[in-house]
């Protein structure tokens, strides 16, 4: 009795196709000679070309035809995408957060905020307001995000940024980081300072 193997049907024109829909597995296919075109085109997708136990680099992977969106569906990590200069803007169309981007090995907050990620991201994923500033978020995007108020101060943000951030005199007169004399060159009037309780009569 003659046997035939994976060989012998690819040999006789069986096509890639073909061994998928007989349920012959990524593995068989590369063993018999297919290549990852010939997977591609039999439609395996990217998460059975994972499972088959030989790492392919996702540049190749995306030369053959196979999408950011099927990378990502087969758990190929940031690092392997971003090895294979895929652009950080492509990765957030694809609906990357900051935080696996950061995780991934993009250290580099201003590409992050030039690609379109805002301060609410930065904050969702504990990106310091020291950074932040430093990549050229503005003081009133990172008050709106939710950073508090003393950080800001910290990395170097005025008392004019936060008056321009429409952040109340009261606010910052609770910090304890400011004087008179700071409020008032920011911006604030008597009015704003008084309200905070500044200036208040001694009962």
């Amino acid at each position: 009795k003659n046997y035939f193997g994976l060989e012998d049907l690819k040999a006789v024109g069986y096509q890639p196709v073909d061994f998928k829909k007989a349920g012959i597995n990524v593995a068989e296919c590369l063993a018999c000679g297919f290549d990852l075109g010939d997977l591609f085109a039999g439609h395996y997708t990217a998460t059975e070309i994972r499972a088959c136990g030989t790492k392919f680099p996702c540049a190749d992977l995306i030369a053959e035809g196979y999408t950011i969106e099927n990378l990502k569906a087969a758990m190929y990590s940031v690092e392997d995408l971003l090895q294979a200069n895929i652009s950080v803007p492509e990765l957030k169309a694809c609906g990357f957060k900051v935080l696996a981007l950061c995780l991934g090995g993009m250290s580099d907050i201003s590409i992050l905020r030039e690609s379109g990620y805002t301060a609410v991201n930065m904050y969702e994923a504990n990106v310091t307001a020291v950074y932040c500033k430093a990549a050229g978020y503005s003081c009133t995007e990172l008050i709106r995000a939710g950073y508090e108020i003393i950080p800001l101060f910290e990395c170097g943000f005025t008392a004019k940024d936060m008056f321009e951030a429409n952040v109340t005199a009261d606010a910052l007169y609770q910090t304890k980081q400011l004087t008179f004399q700071n409020l008032r060159s920011a911006g604030f009037t008597l009015t704003d300072c008084r309200a905070a309780g500044m200036g208040a009569s001694a009962a």
